[in-house]
């Protein structure tokens, strides 16, 4: 059996199995030893031999054969993890099980395990073969009954060390606590007790021994209450709790172990009580009654009492907040209400009521937006908080449907007219904000917004938009329509065409040239005069508030928003979130991951949707706006070697990463990527397709690994164990997003460690990344990113578009200077037809993959989770939040 402890304060224990050397395994390391000496077929590749060669510890290969005892492999190599150096010498004395013989004369022979047990052993002499710290056998002896003082065996001492140990925890030097220590107690006595239970059935160990069996049974059971109580008596409560659920799965029935665990639910509850904390008094009910149902005592009967009153004085707070108009707070009264008694009917009666007379929105996001400008809005919370407050001037459907046709946010579609494209716009259809009141949309305000949407001087510039507006003839008829006109290119316009109608005149918008002023953006902000269905009306540190615009009306909402207030809130982590959704805190919860999802699926009024799979894609994909990916700044020296670049791209196993930090139970989830665009796309280079052909490949890492050692250090890489030494440092920064987890980006880090690549992390902010591109050289060597499509443009790195005259997009990587990469732009853009605009682009998606300029990684799935009766037609795949306004309540 094989489970993980962790040890705070970098002292970590994590078992992996217990690894057995029997004779049929050390002949299939021998063979695995033989196989990496030869060419390797790319298939076997995707599944490597987990066979751990580089333990100092374990003896060579060749050797294997000739011990006389078979290694603890979880003791052995959770001695190389551990940074404690008291455990990590004591996991190392007993890695290989041994007796001891202690003789008259003072000395002591460590040897293989006695057959027999000393004391009932009849027999005159004493066999024992004397091995060595490795379990090499160095002699073989006979001795005399007489010589023989005493025995001391494996399964008693280990434990005794052990305990001494425990004993000794605050003495250590670093020192541990007790409840620490008796974790790693615990973990020595169920591998020692496998030990003796396997001994026994192979025969190393023979009759006589059940003194001893039932000694370890006895002892480890001990440990284990013992450290549920040490838990508690440091305050533990948290570790506590999911210790004492572990030992009713290991000993299941058990009357001592029931009532360990319902007095620790007690104990919680009147501490959670004293401060106050009536949530935590509910989810140590609901965890007594999930494992144990029916359980009762005065002190739950107590409980429960307390809960049902304090809900009761929330629901009553609620009603009287509801009768004085205050709707909001009456809402949230009533979710505090429902956090301590979910079921309670009278709750759910009163939610229902509220909703249909103030529909009302909340939204649990990861983090509040740090800007609301559409240029920046790089992040969920930001993209929904612009999709509210600003109105589109026209928008593509949704991919991978863009060559289908289109729509736009005023309700109005474009159409071909003479070889062109038109759109119109009746003037009283669209209000804009004004410091004066609203207005109709004018011609100017047009023209203002693809101004601002195209200078990347100005505040409100999307690097997303293709600018070419001058392009575009813009007039105002007599009959009142705004009419868009532009001619028809080789490529569809309108696929690129995204930019939000501001108010000429009517914002606060700092001009000035210097892009990089940190007021630039703030100074933006400050006056939220768009065209949307929704106002920003207050902001604070932990909430945004949207109400309904006054007087706002579309074709597709005549009576205005549905919702008449749309707030957005901070969560914690996916627990609190949980909560919240059940209790109605929050009403949406979006930045999920799948596994994330995964803990929502037990609240019987909310449901979970992945973003992705509600885009029906002719390729077979599911289409996922968002590419995690590594690119490589080609101005920097350090990595320049392209045998570098490629061997970071084959080495990292990324399927292991979605497996242990994305995905849930659906392993369909988080697909890895071949290129930096998504699989769905029609841009996507069909021979880069994971599926047929796995990005990593671990025995060509190794090969071009050893390849740049060589230029490198010829000495160093002639040696065995060159491949362990520091190969270089690469400052790699990281955008702060809810989908690359510190974890996450830490164990990407760990597996290009192992070749001596270490990833010097630095995260920082989408604004502070903005800020390094506006510069002539960003500060990184490798930008480790996650990429958005909210809809199919022609090319998928805007820095290789074409930029209005005099003017360039910010190139982050440095790959617009490459020769190749010039050729294929230009080619692109005498492109007269689509069959060879797509072939151009599949040539540029396979020079930046086999130069290794970019290192696809894998499409980053997005989750929400909500409740049932929230009628929302779609989920936009980008934004979450699409048309909100027409949202409903059953």
């Amino acid at each position: 059996m094989s489970r993980s402890i962790s040890i705070p304060s970098n002292h970590r224990i994590c078992g992996l199995g217990l690894l057995c050397l029997t004779a049929s395994i050390v002949l299939a390391m021998v063979s695995l030893s033989a196989l990496a000496q030869t060419p390797v077929d790319e298939k076997e590749e995707a599944k490597p031999p987990k066979v751990r060669t580089d333990l100092p510890i374990l003896p060579p290969l060749e050797t294997l054969a000739k011990a006389a005892v078979s290694p603890l492999g979880e003791l052995l190599l959770e001695a190389e993890r551990i940074q404690h150096p008291a455990v990590r010498d004591l996991l190392r004395r007993l890695g290989y099980p041994h007796d001891r013989v202690v003789l008259r004369d003072g000395k002591t022979l460590r040897v293989a395990p006695l057959p027999r047990r000393f004391e009932t052993d009849k027999l005159p002499q004493l066999k024992v073969q004397v091995v060595d710290a490795t379990g090499q056998v160095e002699a073989q002896r006979s001795l005399l009954r007489e010589e023989v003082q005493r025995v001391d065996y494996y399964e008693v001492f280990a434990i005794q060390e052990a305990l001494q140990l425990a004993q000794e925890a605050n003495q250590l030097k670093p020192a541990m606590t007790r409840s620490q220590a008796l974790q790693v107690v615990d973990f020595i006595i169920e591998q020692v007790r496998t030990f003796h239970t396997e001994a026994l059935r192979q025969g190393l160990r023979g009759e006589g021994w059940d003194e001893i069996r039932q000694r370890l049974e006895k002892q480890e059971r001990q440990i284990r209450v013992e450290r549920l109580q040490v838990l508690q008596q440091e305050e533990r409560f948290d570790e506590a709790v999911q210790w004492a659920d572990r030992l009713l799965s290991l000993y299941p029935g058990d009357a001592e172990m029931v009532a360990q665990f319902r007095q620790l639910i007690e104990t919680t509850s009147d501490r959670a009580l004293a401060r106050g904390d009536f949530a935590a008094v509910r989810r140590a009910l609901d965890r007594l009654r999930t494992r144990l149902p029916g359980t009762t005592s005065p002190a739950i009967e107590r409980f429960q009492r307390v809960l049902q009153e304090r809900a009761d004085f929330h629901l009553k707070q609620a009603q009287k907040l509801q009768e004085s108009g205050d709707l909001v707070a009456a809402w949230l009264a009533g979710a505090e209400a429902a956090r301590l008694l979910p079921n309670w009917e009278r709750v759910q009666l009163f939610q229902r009521q509220l909703l249909r007379e103030y529909p009302l929105l909340i939204i649990g996001v990861p983090d509040l937006p740090q800007s609301i400008s559409p240029a920046q809005a790089w992040h969920l919370p930001e993209q929904i908080a612009v999709a509210l407050t600003y109105e589109w001037l026209v928008e593509p459907r949704q991919p991978p449907l863009i060559l289908q046709g289109y729509w736009s946010s005023p309700g109005f579609s474009p159409y071909r007219d003479r070889g062109g494209w038109r759109l119109a716009l009746t003037g009283g259809t669209l209000l804009a904000g004004d410091p004066t009141g609203e207005r109709p949309v004018q011609a100017q305000d047009i023209r203002f917004s693809l101004e601002y949407a195209g200078l990347p001087q100005h505040g409100y510039y999307d690097p997303r938009w293709d600018r070419r507006w001058t392009q575009w003839t813009l007039r105002h008829d007599s009959a009142g329509f705004l009419i868009l006109e532009r001619a028809m290119p080789p490529v569809d316009p309108l696929s690129l065409l995204n930019v939000p109608i501001l108010v000429a005149g009517g914002q606060r918008v700092n001009d000035s040239s210097d892009a990089t002023k940190s007021n630039a953006t703030s100074n933006i902000s400050q006056d939220l005069l768009g065209t949307g269905p929704y106002m920003l009306v207050e902001r604070t540190d932990n909430e945004w508030v949207f109400r309904a615009r006054p007087g706002w009306s579309r074709p597709h909402a005549p009576d205005g928003p549905s919702l008449r207030e749309i707030r957005l809130r901070r969560y914690r982590d996916a627990r609190q979130a949980h909560e919240d959704l059940e209790c109605g805190a929050f009403h949406l919860v979006v930045g999920l991951t799948a596994r994330d999802a995964d803990l929502f699926s037990n609240i019987p009024h909310a449901r979970t949707v992945c973003l992705a799979r509600q885009e029906a894609a002719l390729t077979g994909f599911p289409f996922t706006p968002r590419v995690a990916w590594l690119g490589f700044n080609r101005r920097r020296p350090v990595v320049a070697s392209q045998d570098l670049r490629q061997a970071i791209s084959v080495a990292l196993d990324r399927d292991s990463l979605l497996r242990n930090f994305l995905r849930g139970r659906d392993p369909t989830t988080y697909r890895v990527s071949g290129g930096p665009i998504p699989l769905a796309s029609w841009a996507y280079h069909p021979d880069y397709s994971p599926i047929i052909r796995s990005p990593y490949r671990p025995a060509l890492a190794r090969e071009l690994f050893q390849k740049v050692r060589a230029k490198v250090s010829p000495n160093e890489a002639s040696s065995k164990t060159g491949s362990q030494a520091p190969l270089t440092s690469l400052i790699t920064w990281v955008v702060a997003d809810d989908s690359l987890s510190q974890p996450l980006v830490q164990a990407l880090a760990d597996q290009l460690a192992t070749h001596g690549v270490k990833l010097d992390i630095r995260r920082v902010t989408p604004q502070e990344l903005w800020a390094a591109w506006l510069k002539s050289d960003v500060p990184y060597d490798a930008l480790l990113w996650i990429t958005e499509y909210p809809h199919e443009g022609i090319t998928p790195f805007r820095w290789l578009s074409p930029a209005p005259p005099g003017q360039t997009w910010p190139d982050p990587f440095g790959l617009a200077e490459d020769p190749v990469i010039a050729q294929l732009r230009q080619r692109y853009l005498q492109a007269e037809d689509f069959t060879s605009l797509r072939a151009t682009l599949h040539q540029l998606h396979a020079y930046l993959v086999e130069q290794a300029w970019v290192v696809p990684l894998w499409e980053v799935d997005s989750f929400v989770a909500c409740w049932q009766s929230l009628r929302v037609g779609r989920f936009h795949p980008l934004w979450a939040v699409h048309h909100a306004e027409i949202w409903s309540w059953n």
